[in-house]
């Protein structure tokens, strides 16, 4: 059987700073094509990325400061990474 090598995990922030704005987009339409084989879940705060993706999730916190998760729209997304840059 042959061995697997364990991955080390990176945080798609720690990778994306790594990016440019030429390769942020190459980098974006790459994970999608790679989406019909896998999954990815990606944080991002360049438009470029969002770009690509094909469900959004937004995190809220409440006065207790307990996350919950929920499904928002695109536009939602954008109007976030907007304000966040």
């Amino acid at each position: 059987m042959p061995s697997i090598e364990p991955l080390l995990p990176v945080s798609s922030a720690q990778a994306e700073n790594l990016l440019d704005l030429t390769l942020t987009p190459i980098v974006a339409a790459m994970i999608h094509e790679l989406s019909d084989k896998a999954q990815f879940i990606t944080t991002t705060f360049r438009p470029e990325m969002l770009a690509e993706a094909n469900k959004f999730y937004g995190v809220l916190f409440d006065s207790r400061k307990v996350s919950t998760i929920r499904t928002i729209e695109q536009k939602d997304a954008q109007e976030f990474v907007d304000v966040s840059v």
